[in-house]
């Protein structure tokens, strides 16, 4: 594939002039004849092969009924889903646009450096090649009416500065658009609304999971549109609201959206033909909230209340599942301590994370949640049976190590009253499955491999310069061992640099201590430049840093309890039996001399167990 992985989608509707151009103008991108499809849905057989001439031999083309645009793009996802290697990117055109030159790579840059970003579209521009005016520079949603609203609508050229930098939007024009692969297969367009607005309701959804859209402004893209029928625009209106508005925008804003629009139509056009079109839209009945999916497995929505703390966890999880082929949806809040909010509007926010989980459940009823932390304990199977919904939550730990509410004895009775039907409760080992069980009275415990992402291959060859460094990350809690990093100072810290990353941490004498918070980007790189990491726990129910160890090919040293026993084999280098303290010292000798080796290979063989059971997991009844 070409261009860091991008493919093409041209969506063609009776525009024979010039989509060839468009075609023609995309493999000037740089982009590859064979990473392109256009999808025809003119109905109109008769014209096939006129269409042919106008289209590079090399790109295919798809002749389907026309369902909406919406459905075109899904039917290229499912093309480009076939294929061996995914790609990174989809981009989507329609037939008349004309990018200018390094329009595609100037998109692929922007999203490649903004991890977080879903999607993103250029400054479009319109009108007669001597006279063009911005169409779009991205859009916004009015607070009051919720209906969405374009930036720079109809400005001159003169208010985008070249060298501006990318900014977040709402929403983008659907136009031209580049999206990341694993989130447009992971969000497919709603084929309700047809034409108009879908591309609005799935940067809405990509917002409310956690992603952005970004507006590129160096990137330029020149479109041509008559704006939205009046059809489209009071149906489609109807059901946006419907699925993103409050209740005082679907009984008053739209009516009042509907009416304005209807009488600006008739007094600019001096013509009743308006009227029609735009009352069948206002009073037509709107289709079902329940939307078929073609998707292999049963659709996961991901509830996530600590987006940042569980970051991570959250990619880890994701991607057992993109590997299994099963679908999921993201609904995430941050946690106070980065949001800068209080409590209250955190435990609001968590509340409307199953709010929302509800409506993606009444329109797709094969969906499944799963919650990746309770925020408030066993209070959380309860805000499920709230919202009526069936899931499971994972209990990372039985007894949580850190102030928590929620697990005391009343309201662990009152779940197991009221949600052994509908919640299932998941250990990630066999220790925390016990506990769990003996808590949660009647709901039932199931136990599932710690996620894992597949291993970087370049590990073995980035371990044979360590540095001598030997670390211990993650924040303090009072189940540290101090004790036995005692022990590994008094006996080695002539021979290993000795450090601690991590909050809340006292001084540990022989240690270097860092006592704040390490990143996602650093601690990746604390875990790949260290000889080995030390998880110095007396008591523990499983390690996400252990995980992130094996992910790197880094030698882990920790005790020997059944998680890692698991994970890594009985008496494998690195695991400490009994409490003696020079077996933390021969550990981590022996981890140190086993290398990274055994490892990577423990990492890969855990990486296939956890594709077997979560894929089971998503796909039982």
């Amino acid at each position: 594939m070409s261009i860091q992985g991008v493919v093409a989608v041209v969506v063609h509707h009776r525009s024979y002039d010039t989509v060839g151009q468009t075609v023609t103008r995309l493999l000037a991108q740089g982009l590859d004849p064979a990473d392109m499809i256009v999808i025809d849905n003119s109905e109109q057989p008769e014209r096939r092969a006129q269409l042919r001439e106008t289209i590079h031999d090399g790109v295919d083309i798809d002749f389907v009924e026309n369902k909406g645009y919406a459905a075109a793009i899904n039917v290229a996802i499912r093309h480009f889903r076939q294929r061996d290697l995914l790609p990174s990117f989809l981009l989507v055109a329609t037939h008349e646009t004309r990018p200018e030159p390094d329009a595609v790579r100037l998109l692929a840059e922007a999203m490649t450096l903004d991890s977080g970003a879903a999607v993103a579209g250029p400054t479009l521009v319109s009108g007669e090649d001597g006279e063009p005016f911005v169409w779009s520079t991205g859009g916004y949603i009015d607070r009051a009416t919720h209906v969405p609203k374009h930036y720079d609508h109809r400005a001159s050229m003169g208010v985008v500065a070249e060298n501006a930098q990318p900014r977040v939007r709402r929403w983008l024009d659907g136009a031209f658009l580049l999206y990341r692969w694993s989130d447009i297969e992971r969000h497919p367009l709603d084929e309700r609304f047809f034409v108009y607005m879908e591309e609005t309701d799935l940067h809405l959804r990509l917002g409310a999971a956690g992603r952005h859209a970004l507006w590129v402004p160096s990137s330029v893209v020149w479109q041509s549109s008559g704006g939205v029928p009046p059809y489209y625009f009071a149906r489609n209106i109807r059901l946006l609201l419907r699925k993103h508005g409050n209740a005082f925008q679907r009984v008053f804003a739209a009516p009042y959206l509907i009416g304005r629009r209807l009488l600006a139509g008739v007094v600019r056009s001096r013509s009743l033909a308006a009227i029609t079109p735009t009352l069948r839209g206002a009073f037509e009945r709107l289709p079902s909230d329940h939307v078929p999916d073609d998707r292999a497995g049963r659709p996961v929505i991901i509830i996530n209340p600590l987006a940042a703390a569980l970051a991570h966890y959250q990619k880890e999880t994701i991607a057992v599942f993109d590997a299994a082929r099963v679908p999921v949806s993201i609904l995430s809040v941050l946690e106070p301590s980065q949001a800068g909010t209080g409590r209250i509007a955190w435990l609001r926010g968590v509340n409307g994370l199953y709010a929302e989980a509800r409506k993606i459940t009444r329109r797709d009823p094969r969906s499944r949640v799963l919650v990746l932390w309770p925020a408030t304990g066993y209070f959380d199977l309860l805000l499920l049976a709230a919202h009526r919904l069936r899931g499971s939550v994972i209990l990372h730990d039985p007894h949580p190590l850190v102030r928590a509410i929620g697990y005391g004895r009343l309201v662990r009775r009152v779940a197991s009253t009221l949600c052994a039907k509908s919640v299932t409760l998941i250990a990630l080992s066999r220790g925390a499955a016990a506990e769990i069980t003996r808590d949660a009275g009647r709901i039932p415990v199931e136990i599932l491999p710690h996620p894992i992402l597949p291993i970087i291959e370049q590990s073995s060859t980035t371990h044979e310069s360590a540095s001598g460094t030997i670390r211990v990350l993650g924040q303090f809690k009072k189940d540290r061992d101090l004790g036995a990093l005692a022990a590994i100072s008094e006996a080695l810290r002539g021979e290993f640099d000795l450090q601690i990353v991590g909050r809340g941490w006292p001084s540990v004498q022989g240690w270097s201590v860092d006592s704040r918070f390490a990143d996602e980007s650093e601690l990746d790189e604390l875990i790949q430049s260290s000889t080995a990491v030390v998880v110095p726990y007396r008591r523990f129910y499983q390690s996400g840093i252990s995980i992130r160890c094996l992910e790197q090919g880094t030698a882990v040293v920790a005790p020997g309890q059944d998680f890692l026993v698991e994970i890594l084999g009985e008496g494998a280098a690195g695991l400490v039996e009994g409490d003696a303290r020079a077996n933390w010292i021969d550990g981590v000798r022996r981890a140190i001399d086993a290398g990274p080796a055994p490892v990577i290979t423990a990492a890969h063989k855990w990486h296939q167990t956890c594709l077997r059971e979560w894929t089971k997991w998503a796909n039982k009844a």
